[in-house]
């Protein structure tokens, strides 16, 4: 069975989606086979991963509709495959809420394909909800990026209360922290080694030793609608994301915090 993780965190602009297709492409490097489920309605995944509104059904009608035929994964390259969202995915949580078990769609979805895949990531919206919830039903574990900016720490305690939520409720008794993962990181700037070291005390092993770098290459290639690896595999973005995928899968020690 595959490995489900969350990535989420209630603040928009961490670096959600570029972590979810860039650490999904530096996995199938790895010959790793992965499925990446868009759950945001700004689509932003599903676009840089080239489905158009008219390529078939989306996330949306897979989780509205009853007696849908084929579930709507679509291949991105081999060994990367999507589930891509849409437009109409603004107002699922009105949809949703009148639904019986409506906090175990998702999983129950995944659930069917999990035997297909190594890891299935699933880019979160930013604002919460049933669809928050949702994913944190579904996985197994929760990456939360962290960009290096003065009032990124006080934000986490926002997910983590959630997360707190989903277990206590035991909506998923099981759900764990996978790690923080510092975005935009730049090791010449002061605030940014304060706000790295303040995560380290504060989540000790929790933290990844991989960091995203500042790093220009990576906002052309999402621009470009492309992953790091097929806009600049040289980059220091390509290299930050396979140091995030080889921590995950232990294909080599952990090296040390930059």
């Amino acid at each position: 069975m595959s490995k489900v993780i969350a990535i989420a965190n209630q603040k928009g602009g961490v670096g959600k989606t570029t972590t979810a297709i860039n650490l999904a492409a530096a996995l199938q490097i790895l010959n790793k086979k992965v499925l990446v489920v868009d759950l945001d309605f700004q689509c932003n995944a599903t676009s840089n991963l080239g489905f158009r509104p008219n390529m078939g059904n989306t996330r949306y009608e897979l989780l509205t509709q009853k007696g849908i035929e084929d579930m709507p994964i679509y291949e991105f390259k081999k060994g990367y495959d999507y589930i891509p969202s849409s437009k109409e995915m603004k107002n699922i949580n009105n949809i949703l809420v009148n639904k019986n078990n409506r906090e175990y769609i998702l999983r129950k979805i995944l659930h069917l394909v999990q035997p297909l895949y190594d890891y299935i990531i699933i880019d979160c919206p930013p604002n919460g909800g049933l669809l928050n919830k949702n994913a944190m039903a579904a996985a197994e574990s929760l990456l939360i990026p962290v960009e290096c900016e003065a009032y990124s720490i006080q934000g986490v305690g926002t997910i983590l209360d959630e997360v707190k939520e989903v277990k206590d409720d035991e909506v998923n008794a099981d759900l764990e922290i996978l790690g923080f993962l510092l975005t935009r990181y730049d090791s010449n700037l002061s605030i940014h080694k304060a706000i790295a070291s303040e995560l380290r005390s504060k989540f000790q092993d929790k933290v990844f030793n991989a960091r995203i770098r500042k790093n220009t290459a990576l906002s052309k290639a999402s621009a470009a609608h492309q992953t790091i690896y097929d806009y600049d595999k040289n980059s220091s973005g390509a290299d930050d994301y396979m140091q995030l995928a080889r921590e995950l899968t232990g294909t080599k020690p952990k090296s040390k915090a930059r």
